[in-house]
């Protein structure tokens, strides 16, 4: 599948509003559970590493899913974890798949 074909469905998953949806019922749920920040950043951490298994490539992965599970760990950090401690460990998630 070439990279445009793979970006453009991406996109649609953004605009559709599955990535929100996703977003806001994993956030939901992380709320009613009550974890602190720690558990709740590896739990993510998981999440973010094993739904990359259901994208079609890395590009699309990153480009669905970076930003919605970014903001979902900033507000499961409060301000005593340095923001470029998620983004790092994002960063690696994404690179660390097959």
């Amino acid at each position: 599948m070439c990279l445009n074909c793979v970006t453009c469905l991406t996109g649609q998953l953004n605009s559709l509003g599955v990535i929100k949806h996703f977003a806001d019922v994993v956030g939901g749920k992380l709320v009613a559970i009550n974890l602190g920040w720690q558990a709740v950043f590896g739990l993510l951490n998981v999440c973010y590493f094993a739904l990359h298994y259901m994208f079609a490539s890395q590009t699309a992965h990153v480009g669905a899913l970076y930003s919605a599970l970014l903001a979902l760990m900033l507000a499961a950090g409060e301000a005593s974890v340095p923001r470029a401690t998620w983004h790092r460990c994002l960063c690696t998630d994404s690179n660390v798949g097959p």
